[in-house]
């Protein structure tokens, strides 16, 4: 056969398979679910990423079999692009270890992401109990222990009807240790007697520490001392006797 006859023949076949191939299938695209954080603590707070949903599709979250609502919602719908991104925050019960985040889609395949829980760092605070002006003059002082060393910390103050920031944000060293001294501003929302908290968490918000709460106490009432009597003044006149 000449080199014109096996090329012409190669050409043949290669266009018999071609017609015969079966055609590809076109590709289904995939979902994937992303948290900003793969170590968080109990009532810490992850960022969770959808993708790869049908536009306004419902999505539901679910942390194992319990749901896990986002932004507060139980069920949220994918955007335009088919993405949807909302906060969890991690129940207060969940038990240390490896879980897994679902994203479910009304039509689409669902999604998973894992995550771990672990420990919350400790916290101390001294004094647990003081009288309001001691506490106007020298605040009270908190440690919290177990942050990774690098990460950085906010703190804050809070009621059960309240909160805001305590302090300045500060950089953990490698002891995992640290500490806010807080000292109320005269006449704010923390200046009075009462009961707050004080929390740690990282600027991330995924690791919060454990909580930790004081007493100020009414300044005790002092007893204005009793009178003194003015001694008698002596009657400087002759006494008269009857009878």
């Amino acid at each position: 056969m000449t080199r014109t006859a096996a090329l012409l023949s190669a050409g043949v076949l290669a266009l018999g398979l071609a017609i015969g191939a079966p055609v590809a299938a076109e590709a289904v695209p995939s979902t994937t679910l992303v948290s900003s954080a793969t170590t968080v603590t109990a009532n810490g707070q992850v960022t969770l990423t959808a993708a790869g949903f049908t536009a306004g599709e419902a999505l539901a979250f679910s942390l194992d079999s319990d749901p896990l609502p986002t932004y507060g919602q139980v069920s949220e719908s994918a955007d335009a692009t088919g993405k949807y991104s909302g906060v969890a925050v991690i129940p207060t019960g969940t038990t240390l270890g490896t879980h897994t985040i679902t994203v479910t889609g009304a039509s689409s395949p669902s999604a998973t992401a894992t995550i771990d829980v672990i420990t919350k760092p400790t916290s101390s605070v001294s004094p647990a109990t003081s009288a309001l002006s001691d506490y106007l003059s020298t605040g009270v002082t908190a440690t919290f222990s177990g942050f990774a060393p690098g990460s950085t910390v906010q703190f804050s103050i809070y009621t059960p009807v309240m909160g805001d920031p305590a302090g300045p944000d500060v950089v953990v060293g490698a002891s995992g240790v640290v500490t806010l001294h807080f000292v109320p501003k005269p006449g704010s929302n923390y200046a009075n007697p009462g009961t707050y908290g004080l929390g740690a968490m990282t600027d991330t918000l995924n690791i919060q520490a454990a909580p930790l709460s004081f007493e100020v106490t009414a300044n005790p009432v002092v007893s204005a001392p009793a009178p003194v009597a003015a001694p008698a003044t002596p009657v400087n006149a002759p006494a008269t006797f009857t009878g």
